[in-house]
């Protein structure tokens, strides 16, 4: 019996561990998607243009939620 009530728990924790990965992914797709969108708004007033600003901002908002779900966890 105590088996069983082990492979539940390591069942559990997977379960657990596969629902923080996707918290995390989907936080740090919304920061990524915040810095692309600003990116491109704001983008007009440089000279390389909105898109490539936007790419930019892509790669630091990613970034930026990756280092905010790291560092800052809602626990």
């Amino acid at each position: 019996m105590k088996n069983i009530g082990l492979i539940k728990s390591i069942i559990n924790i997977d379960k657990q561990k596969k629902h923080e990965l996707i918290q995390t992914i989907d936080n740090i797709s919304f920061a990524a998607t915040v810095g692309f969108m600003s990116g491109a708004i704001y983008g007009i007033e440089y000279y390389f243009g909105s898109l490539t600003t936007g790419v930019i901002g892509l790669f630091i908002g990613g970034l930026a939620g990756y280092t905010f779900d790291r560092v800052l966890p809602l626990k």
